[in-house]
């Protein structure tokens, strides 16, 4: 049996995959931290590597800000640390959708 998520999911986090993959409250070590467009049309976005998982995450501005606010406005400066995920609510072109909120450990 095939899980729809599994096919289609892509390679990104969501808040499907936190909760299938058991990743919620998970400590997440930073392994790489690189800037790149995605979507259509394509927006730049921080896009987070984890040492514990192949998905990975395109950072939201709050996200950033978030983790800006702990580990420092440069990048490089967030390998290694570590952060934990969590599913939220949040508005998003009009409507309340599930999103993923960053915690940072430090």
């Amino acid at each position: 049996m095939a899980l729809i998520s599994d096919v289609y999911g892509g390679n990104f986090l969501s808040s499907a995959v936190l909760k299938s993959e058991k990743l919620i409250g998970k400590l997440l070590t930073i392994d790489k931290a690189e800037v790149e467009e995605i979507g259509n049309p394509p927006k730049t976005k921080v896009i987070l590597t984890f040492k514990e998982t192949e998905k990975r995450l395109p950072l939201n501005k709050t996200n950033s800000r978030i983790i800006a606010d702990s580990f420092g406005e440069e990048t490089d400066q967030w390998i290694g640390r570590k952060i934990k995920l969590q599913t939220t609510k949040r508005q998003f072109q009009g409507n309340i959708v599930d999103a993923i909120e960053a915690i940072t450990m430090e």
